[in-house]
């Protein structure tokens, strides 16, 4: 699949590349983020976003509740 990807460039191997192991703090402060979120708590929600972002993480909310990615 990757000999495929490096021919038609689809950027198969990147995705897998981008996948991380996130640390336990960051979990942790994502839940914290996501219950903030439910008890619309704004402003708790955006200062865990900030220490998420301090771990070098970005949170990408969906209806679902924040899933992280590393920051690029």
């Amino acid at each position: 699949l990757l000999k495929l990807d490096s021919v038609l460039g689809l950027g198969i191997e990147k995705m897998f590349a981008e996948e991380s192991v996130i640390p336990d703090e960051v979990l942790r402060l994502n839940a914290e983020r996501n219950i903030a979120r439910a008890e619309k708590r704004w402003h708790d929600a955006d200062l865990l976003r900030s220490k998420i972002a301090e771990f070098g993480f970005e949170v990408m909310d969906t209806k679902n509740g924040g899933h992280l990615k590393p920051k690029v």
